[in-house]
This record gives structure tokens, C-alpha cells and sequence, in this order.
């Protein structure tokens, strides 16, 4: 006996799994990843035009950020674009798992970057602009929460204290990471800028 393929329509799902706010997050991972960018190149030109290695390699390091930022928005838009692809197992929001996953492993490895060079310090110390380190701190934690608060909503909220949808929607935890990576961006900023004011009110603007 042989089955009409239209027979089957009635038991057919639509598994695309996106979740219901892929888009709006979307959109918020665009403009902070444009943010990030627009700081980025503002701060490699100044240190390169003004001589400073503090905002050199502070630029350099918020590229990090753009790139994992710029990754978990290629995830959204691959994720839309294939999303109907039945090659797919589960839709394609597991993209974003994928990148979540790789965000993690990135942040993983600036602390260990992180901590080797604060062990390293201690035992090659070097000169530090403590004025301009601050400045730069000071610049990136004001970023850093604009960022933040640009990606907080309900949702988010739910996520980060363990809310679940049992529905076909599941979490977003590229988004998730998005945020989390934003997160500990501005709590390592609280730290250099307590850090460079205090060492300043020591030392004096440069050691």
C-alpha cells in the first residue's frame, strides 16, 4: 500500500525552534556588537595616534569581544536563513548553542590569559600608566553597561534563574552568552578601575 505524501500533512510539525524572541535578540546583538566595534577602533586610533599602550591594548582586546559578539550574530541570521532546511535535525537554533558554547570556551581562555599575565607581573614587573588605565577602564565599564542593559529583559531574567519553557521554543543561550560574556566584562572593569585609583593615590599616575 503506498502512502500519498499530502496524507501525512496532518501529523507534520513546524520544528524550527528559533524560540519567540530570535529576532528582537537578534537586533540587540547587532547594536552591541556595533557599539563594541565603534570603542574598538577608537581606541586601537588614539592609542596609535597618541603613543598609548594602555588604550592600544585595551582596543585590542575589546576585538576579542566583537568577534564573539559578531559570531553570535551570525548564528541568529544563519539560523533564520536555513531555519525551513529539513537537513536539520531539531531546527536550526542549535546554532546558537554552538556559538554559546564557543563563547564560553573563549572567556575560559581570557582569564587564563588573564592570570598568567598577573602572574608573570609579579615576578617581571612593569611600567604602568595608572592615569591612562583608568581612563580606559572608566571607558569600558560606561560601554559595558550600556551593552548590558541594552540586552536585560524578562526573558533573560528567567533564563539566568533557571526558568524553563516547555514549550517548542527553548531558551537562547546564544543570547545568554552574549550577555554573560557583557556581564563579566563590567565586573573585570569595577575591579581595574578600583584597582588604578588606588594604585594612582599610591604611586602617582605612572609607576
Amino acid at each position: 500500500m503506498t502512502t500519498h505524501p499530502d496524507s501525512l500533512a496532518p501529523w507534520r510539525h513546524d520544528h524550527r525552534y528559533l524560540g519567540s524572541g530570535h529576532e528582537r535578540n537578534a537586533g540587540r546583538t547587532r547594536i552591541v556588537m556595533a557599539l563594541t566595534a565603534l570603542v574598538m577602533a577608537a581606541e586601537i586610533v588614539a592609542g596609535a595616534t597618541f603613543g598609548s599602550i594602555a588604550l592600544l591594548a585595551d582596543g585590542l582586546h575589546v576585538a576579542g569581544h566583537v568577534a564573539v559578539l559578531g559570531a553570535a550574530a551570525c548564528a541568529y541570521a544563519y539560523a533564520r536563513r536555513h531555519a525551513a532546511a529539513d537537513r536539520y535535525s531539531f531546527g536550526t537554533g542549535k546554532v546558537g548553542d554552538l556559538v554559546a558554547f564557543a563563547s564560553a570556551i573563549v572567556l575560559g581562555a581570557i582569564a587564563m590569559g588573564m592570570i598568567y599575565e598577573s602572574a608573570h607581573r609579579l615576578v617581571a614587573p612593569t611600567t604602568i600608566a595608572f592615569g591612562q588605565a583608568l581612563i580606559v577602564a572608566a571607558l569600558g565599564f560606561s560601554v559595558n553597561v550600556l551593552c548590558v542593559g541594552l540586552l536585560w529583559d524578562r526573558e533573560l531574567h528567567e533564563q539566568v534563574h533557571g526558568g524553563h519553557d516547555h514549550g517548542h521554543h527553548h531558551a537562547d543561550h546564544n543570547f545568554l552568552a552574549a550577555y554573560l560574556h557583557l556581564l563579566t566584562d563590567v565586573l573585570t572593569s569595577v575591579l581595574a578601575i578600583a584597582w588604578a585609583t588606588a594604585a594612582a593615590m599610591r604611586f602617582g599616575t605612572r609607576r
